[in-house]
């Protein structure tokens, strides 16, 4: 199971996931309420413990879905930004 923590966030923080989780290459998007893509940039760092940091620049406040892709895999988890 993923999980996101903190949650709700400030504009950076972890996800952690199974290694079995997502195989090759990761992409991350944010979404808002509606499912739209936004346009904004978001970081994804691969940690060796089974664990992303992810950094959204310039957040807004409000309730979005951040969806991680890997070409086989997506997950989405709702994150509240502060």
């Amino acid at each position: 199971m993923v999980s996101v923590s903190p949650n709700a966030v400030k504009g950076s923080f972890r996800v952690l996931y199974p290694r079995t989780s997502f195989s090759g290459a990761l992409r991350a998007h944010l979404m808002g309420m509606d499912g739209a893509v936004l346009d904004v940039p978001v970081e994804v760092q691969l940690t060796n413990g089974g664990e992303l940091d992810i950094t959204i620049s310039n957040p807004s406040s409000g309730i979005f879905y951040l969806r991680l892709m890997d070409g086989k895999t997506s997950v989405v988890k709702k994150i509240i930004v502060q």
